[in-house]
């Protein structure tokens, strides 16, 4: 996961490392982007080649009709 760098990616931030769950040296604050995750799982040695996307783009190709209506109907929480 990426967080982003807006109010509410800030926000997050804050609140995860108020929480404890992540610290200075966790990847969810080193790896700021989609393409520095996928360089540290090829140097990792998961492959020549790292495939991934980020949410809109799962949500949009990967997740069905059914479960997009289901998602839309749930309540948002806090991510603490």
């Amino acid at each position: 996961p990426t967080l982003g760098t807006d109010a509410f990616g800030n926000m997050m931030e804050q609140n995860l490392v108020k929480a404890k769950v992540a610290g200075p040296d966790s990847c969810l604050l080193q790896s700021r982007s989609l393409h520095s995750q996928l360089e540290k799982l090829v140097k990792a040695g998961f492959g020549e080649q790292a495939v991934g996307c980020d949410m809109w783009a799962a949500y949009e190709s990967i997740v069905t009709a059914e479960q997009r209506q289901l998602a839309n109907r749930a309540e948002f929480l806090d991510e603490v």
